[in-house]
């Protein structure tokens, strides 16, 4: 493989210096035309012409700039490629400019030629995909958007000198995978019954997923479900295919989504700090009660925790090494994230961040990576560009995931406004260590609980103390982000929104604590360093096994009261798992309906219901219908069972109730009815 790579890289040279000499024989400042060069520039800009027609004519098409950008760019390169320069002066003047860029960036005729075909290939991605639930051509469309992506990495990809100690390697894939293990545990055991009920978003998204196995959708580069990104909901549609309609099938993709971030941040801390803080951090993660949580739900939040912790830890590697493949990891994965959760957005709006911080603390060395950042930036557009061109027309779809949860403008005086934003901000901030986590996980208590808060706490006083750092600007910008987007937005601090800020939080805990033991070492060098490391360890399994001990014994049973409707739809969902009948079932509620809560809907989808809304014998309910019938009544809805008793009165009841609800409904189980 080094041999071919030597021969690959000899050859690109070869290539570039026979134009350049070719240049400087004849004069001519321009690139030399030499056959080979002509031959694989005229091919693809006859194909962007080609496809830029071709594309314009598509019915489908709905960013109308792309075919005229295919037809410039084509047309713009084909008379470079063939048009004498005496003829037109202009051509002369690109094409010095293009030379310039080719010397300076050592771009031979076939590196061009990869970076502007996926331009063809994602016109012809989006073409293949279409704007509908199911796609038209589904293996053009994914094979000609992998082939863009593939184009990219090439057109970038850089022979670097890898040296590989092994010994180093394998203790560090051990340790990772040793924390992934840990962490699997802590999140699949009892998976099925922990959350105690199966929410009725975890449903919906569930519900979705089983339409991909149905064969009713296939579109990935589309918005699906709650407008969220359907790339995502091929993962739990696998794991469903797998189990089954079950609770398990839905939430396992996050127990090992969950998982696979506590390995990442193992060696996020390895990267940016030491093996000491990675493991710490790692431990810490583990066995967060907040994580934990949302590594038990079956929906995306917890994936983008994968992105960030990913992310940070290839664009810092990169930076530090100055390895243009390892920007292009990092722009491979900043594209991939965009197609997840919300959050996600905002990590575009962080590199621009550290791209100014690493300008600030040393800008020589930023000079010399400016053509690595532009092959992440490019690379990243690919790879998100065709939810992107789903999405230029249908801003409301892209915005719906924020904007359903921003925050309203208020109408009231300036200070009077400016003064809840900044309590808004203080409760985001404090979501960490101060303030009780509110909406979709109510715990009662903050992210982080006494011993890693204290921690915490003291890890952000350092970032102060070493404001120079640029890795304290980094994850500090990190854990603000989430902040201020939590503060605009309702229900501050909702925990739903702050899953992937966990990581940081939890580094800067490890970071403070293996900051203390280092002090501690200076100050009494006689004793081994052994000893520190029991006491980190105690320090962190005390921290774990509080925060263990909160989720499992404290909030999980507090938690099976927490919501009627929910509970009441889960209670009759299981009665029509342990009794598998093609049911009729006849909701007579209130304050839910059948449908309000879809846990029903993915657990029985054998049953079929009707909302009973009107009063019994209105023409306006639904017709009876003959078979295994059951009638299931809220509180409120007395009359309705006495006059169904009355018409149906060889049927069974049974009261489902719970110690705290008491009794939760009523049901009039008719087998084989004969309307």
């Amino acid at each position: 493989m080094e041999g071919i790579g030597a021969m690959q890289d000899s050859s690109e040279m070869n290539d570039l210096q026979q134009e350049q000499s070719a240049a400087a024989f004849t004069g001519d400042p321009s690139i030399g035309r030499s056959k080979s060069v002509w031959l694989k520039l005229a091919i693809n800009d006859i194909v962007l012409v080609v496809a830029g027609f071709k594309v314009s004519k598509s019915d489908i098409f709905q960013a109308r700039f792309l075919p005229w950008y295919l037809l410039l760019v084509g047309l713009v390169l084909l008379l470079l490629t063939w048009v004498s320069l005496d003829k037109l002066a202009f051509i002369k003047f690109l094409e010095k400019g293009l030379n310039f860029v080719y010397i300076k960036s050592r771009l031979t005729a076939w590196h061009r030629a990869l970076l502007v075909c996926p331009s063809v290939l994602l016109a012809v991605t989006h073409v293949a995909a279409g704007n509908d639930m199911m796609m038209r051509t589904p293996w053009l469309a994914v094979s000609t958007w992998l082939l863009a992506i593939t184009f990219g990495i090439l057109a970038g990809w850089k022979r670097e000198k890898i040296v590989w100690d092994r010994r180093n390697l394998m203790t560090t894939a051990a340790w990772m995978l040793g924390f992934i293990a840990l962490a699997f545990q802590l999140r699949a055991f009892n998976l099925t019954n922990i959350p105690v009920n199966l929410t009725g978003d975890e449903a919906s998204a569930g519900l979705f997923s089983v339409e991909i196995i149905d064969g009713k959708w296939n579109n990935i580069f589309r918005t699906g479900w709650f407008e969220f990104p359907s790339l995502y909901f091929l993962i739990p549609a696998t794991s469903i295919s797998i189990f089954g309609r079950t609770i398990l099938g839905l939430r396992l993709p996050s127990a090992i989504a969950g998982s696979i971030i506590v390995g990442l941040l193992y060696l996020l801390g390895r990267v940016l700090y030491n093996h000491r803080t990675g493991v710490i951090a790692a431990a810490l993660l583990s066995a967060s009660h907040f994580h934990i949580h949302f590594s038990r739900i079956g929906l995306n939040n917890i994936w983008d925790g994968i992105f960030f912790v990913s992310f940070t830890g290839l664009f810092w590697r990169a930076w530090q090494k100055q390895s243009r493949n390892l920007y292009l990891f990092a722009g491979l994965v900043l594209g991939l994230s965009q197609y997840f959760y919300a959050s996600a957005r905002m990590l575009p709006g962080l590199l621009l961040i550290w791209l100014v911080i690493f300008a600030i603390s040393d800008w020589r060395k930023f000079k010399t990576q400016l053509g690595n950042f532009g092959y992440l930036l490019w690379l990243s557009i690919l790879v998100y560009a065709p939810l992107f061109i789903y999405t230029v027309g249908r801003m409301d779809q892209f915005m719906a995931p924020l904007s359903r949860v921003a925050i309203k403008p208020l109408t009231i005086g300036f200070t009077d406004k400016l003064l809840i934003y900044m309590q808004q901000l203080a409760k985001g901030f404090g979501a960490y260590n101060l303030v009780d986590l509110r909406h979709w996980y109510t715990p009662g208590v903050p992210m982080m609980l006494y011993i890693e808060g204290s921690f915490f706490m003291l890890g952000i006083l350092l970032f102060v103390a070493q404001w120079r750092s640029p890795k304290s600007w980094m994850l500090f910008s990190w854990l603000a982000a989430f902040s201020v987007m939590g503060a605009l937005s309702e229900s501050v601090p909702a925990a739903q929104r702050f899953t992937a800020s966990a990581p940081a939080a939890m580094l800067v805990a490890a970071f403070a604590l293996d900051w203390v033991l280092n002090r501690l070492a200076l100050m009494w060098k006689k004793i081994p360093h052994l000893v520190f490391n029991g006491i980190a360890w105690l320090i962190v399994l005390a921290a774990m096994l509080m925060n263990l001990n909160f989720y499992y014994s404290q909030y999980t049973p507090d938690s099976y009261h927490k919501d009627h409707n929910t509970l009441l739809a889960q209670r009759l969902a299981d009665w029509l798992l342990a009794n598998p009948r093609d049911w009729n079932v006849y909701f007579f509620g209130h304050r839910m309906g059948y449908y309000s809560i879809r846990n029903i809907q993915y657990l029985a989808p054998f049953a079929t219901g009707y909302e009973m809304i009107e009063p019994w014998g209105s023409e306006k309910n639904p017709v009876v219908e003959p078979g295994d019938d059951l009638f299931i009544f809220l509180d409120q809805r007395e009359d309705d069972l006495l006059a169904v008793k009355k018409q149906y009165p060889s049927c069974e009841e049974k009261f489902v109730g719970d110690n705290v609800f008491g009794v939760m409904y009523t049901a009039w189980i008719c087998y084989d009815l004969k309307p």
